[in-house]
């Protein structure tokens, strides 16, 4: 299996999963919401954002990963050494990473106020099934696909 599948196990049970050399995943829990003008609600769930600073091997995904694979520590430690440095490169380029049941990464470069000093912003698109309760007489249940946007924390579509 993918080092992607690895990380999504690791975040049902972990606020924070570290890929060496790439960064970390971090999940924060959202409670469950309920709007009784619309008879709907949100399920509870988990906010999910990267730091591409936090990229210290912690030895949770490796260790993970090694015993999961038969592998030795230092073999895999390697293995995601490698994954990590195609995953900046292809960041790098422009490319967009998706990680299934996680969501997709990609770079935007942000300038900062001081002079000369730039900022490398990753910003992560999770998409969440919302569902509602139907309303009274309607049939229907609705939902919409939404995404938790770190850059100025709004909701909005998925591009």
């Amino acid at each position: 299996m993918g080092t992607e599948h690895y990380i999504t196990e690791l975040l049902y049970r972990y606020n924070c999963v570290v890929v060496p050399g790439f960064g970390a995943f971090l999940t924060q829990t959202k409670s469950a919401v309920i709007n009784e003008s619309t008879h709907s609600f949100s399920p509870p769930s988990k906010i999910i954002s990267f730091n591409g600073q936090l990229s210290s091997n912690d030895g949770l995904l490796v260790s993970y990963m090694a015993d999961a694979e038969k592998m030795s520590y230092e073999n895999m430690e390697k293995q995601i050494a490698s994954i990590s440095q195609q995953w900046n490169t292809h960041l790098k380029t422009g490319e967009r990473l998706r990680f299934p049941n996680i969501g997709e990464l990609w770079q935007a470069f942000l300038r900062c106020k001081l002079p000369d000093l730039f900022l490398w912003y990753v910003l992560l698109c999770i998409r969440t099934r919302y569902q509602g309760s139907p309303k009274r007489g309607s049939g229907a249940i609705g939902g919409e696909d939404s995404f938790y946007d770190h850059s100025g924390d709004k909701k909005g579509k998925c591009p």
